[in-house]
């Protein structure tokens, strides 16, 4: 019987594979290469290589698929070096927190992957990257992942009951709120992306002894952006775009500062379910782009990128200093232990 589908599963271990998942996602891609040149002995005695020996191995990982906000948490839990969980009451949703700390191990995940005729499990999977996509449509979301190796099965995990009050909801266009400076836009989000980028150093984890990474590899920067396309159909503009241009909105020339700024999005599912989702970069720089073209209005694109120095006070009353946090409400558990 030929089927398609993408498991994943939190790993105790790194690259120490889990034999069942949480639960199967829905991505409409799944792209797998592995990585690591073949080492080659070239000599006088020929003009093509003659022995040709295996060289490191690793598997990248491309995905991408809609979002819900049932399943989302295991993506931004596997970008982010913090999480906390707090437990709802009796049928109404738990909370999951994620934020960017100091923390240089990101969790990892065993990926089981169907491909209609065979099937491949990859353990020690990092997700390095996650993008959220959103325009007129279903928002989407994407990402990379690198993982330690990749193996045969014959037969895929079942899935687990879904937990109470589990609503698959594809997320639409029209549940989407966006503030800057903790006020409404002065003119309708016409697209928007949330990017969280984890350099990941690869190269440490491979060493004498092993083609095989030898330890986890560690994270190194961060860069979380956000960016949205709007139009000038007001003046109410002008104050961002100061701040971006000059480095303060009472500014009317350029100072020696750089303007940061407070930006956030909401998720609010019609569905229901009580679930939501606040993503804010809590201290962020702008940056600005515009430009007028015959008699078209004027398109406004903002960029927005996380800086680690903003303060969020968590579920619990713990203030902690970050470049980006996440609060979601969803019905699954702690994604941790799970």
């Amino acid at each position: 019987m030929t089927e398609r589908k993408v498991g994943i599963k939190r790993e105790a271990t790194f690259g120490t594979a889990e034999s069942t998942i949480s639960f199967y996602s829905e991505l409409s891609s799944f792209n797998p290469k592995i990585e690591g040149e073949n080492l080659t002995r070239e000599t006088l005695s020929a003009r093509a290589p003659k022995i040709v020996r295996p060289g490191e191995y690793s598997v990248s990982i491309d995905f991408e698929g809609f979002s819900d906000l049932e399943r989302i948490g295991h993506f931004l839990y596997g970008v982010s070096d913090n999480y906390k969980f707090t437990g709802g009451s009796t049928g109404q949703p738990n909370t999951h927190e994620f934020y960017g700390g100091v923390g240089r191990l990101l969790p990892s995940f065993t990926i089981f992957a169907a491909y209609d005729e065979f099937m491949r499990k990859y353990s020690g999977a990092i997700i390095n990257n996650l993008k959220f996509d959103m325009k007129k449509e279903l928002i989407t979301f994407s990402g990379k992942a690198i993982a330690k190796t990749a193996s045969e099965i014959t037969t895929m995990p079942t899935e687990p009951t879904a937990p109470q009050n589990f609503k698959d909801t594809p997320l639409a266009f029209y549940e989407v709120g966006v503030k800057i400076n903790n006020k409404d836009l002065p003119a309708p989000t016409q697209n928007l992306t949330i990017e969280i980028e984890n350099e990941i150093k690869k190269d440490l984890a491979f060493g004498l002894g092993s083609r095989f990474m030898q330890i986890q590899p560690p994270a190194q920067s961060r860069t979380v952006t956000m960016e949205l396309d709007t139009a000038v159909l007001n003046d109410d503009w002008n104050d961002f775009i100061k701040l971006a241009e000059f480095g303060s909105s009472s500014a009317t020339t350029p100072e020696y500062s750089v303007g940061e700024i407070p930006v956030s999005v909401t998720i609010n599912p019609m569905d229901n379910s009580s679930n939501e989702l606040t993503m804010t970069l809590p201290a962020a720089t702008i940056e600005v782009d515009y430009g007028i073209k015959s008699t078209d209005v004027i398109d406004l694109k903002f960029k927005f990128m996380g800086l680690q120095k903003g303060t969020v006070t968590l579920t619990d009353n713990t203030q902690v200093t970050t470049d980006y946090y996440v609060k979601l409400k969803n019905h699954m558990s702690d994604i941790s232990s799970s």
